[in-house]
């Protein structure tokens, strides 16, 4: 089985992210995640605790952003003068400079990490699955689920051929086939969206 490598074939999967199947899939999917059917907005966002933080801070410090906000405090003060520097709320600024630069890199629209709702893998399965069923229609696509993670796989006869994981895209299929094992449910596209919307009328 091979992985389909969703950033590099980002300008593939991008065409098809309009498409009703796959909009509806993302939406179902990411509203029973969030507990409200009437959610919408950017996946990423609802990402277990500070997840996206961490990252956005990794690669700011990683910038020469960074590098610039580093030369706004001053190395060649006293400490008297240095004092002063702090007591004039100057320190303060530099730490709101600071969360404005990191949050450029959060996940912008249009990218595959906007879509990458961290922890919420069992719900992007669908997502996973609808565009598995565009780019890949001779293939049966069936939701694979296993205890620690959710995934879609097309299959040819009964053998397994393609991967589509919007989530683990940056693991190995090993890993992925790890994740799912073992196999608590093997679904179809429309009966896992029946089950979201069953889910959500209750609410």
């Amino acid at each position: 089985m091979q992985l389909y490598n969703i950033d590099k074939n980002w300008n593939q999967v991008k065409h098809y992210l309009d498409d009703p199947l796959v909009k509806t899939a993302l939406d179902l999917g990411m509203q029973v995640y969030a507990g409200d059917p009437k959610w919408s907005g950017a996946p990423w966002r609802l990402s277990d605790d500070d997840a996206w933080d961490y990252i956005a801070i990794a690669k700011f410090e990683a910038s020469e952003d960074y590098q610039e906000w580093l030369k706004l405090e001053p190395t060649e003060l006293s400490e008297d003068e240095l004092e002063k520097w702090y007591a004039s709320g100057s320190a303060h600024d530099m730490w709101i400079k600071y969360n404005e630069l990191f949050k450029k890199y959060y996940p912008q629209p249009e990218t595959p990490d906007y879509y990458r709702a961290i922890g919420g893998g069992d719900f992007l399965g669908a997502f996973d699955c609808a565009l598995g069923m565009k780019i890949a229609p001779h293939l049966n696509w069936k939701i694979v689920s296993g205890w620690k993670h959710t995934t879609a796989i097309g299959y040819d006869d009964k053998k397994s051929v393609l991967c589509m994981d919007i989530l683990w895209s940056h693991k190995t299929v090993k890993e992925i086939l790890q994740g799912i094992r073992p196999i608590l449910w093997r679904v179809s596209l429309g009966d896992e969206l029946s089950m979201y919307k069953h889910i959500l009328e209750s609410k």
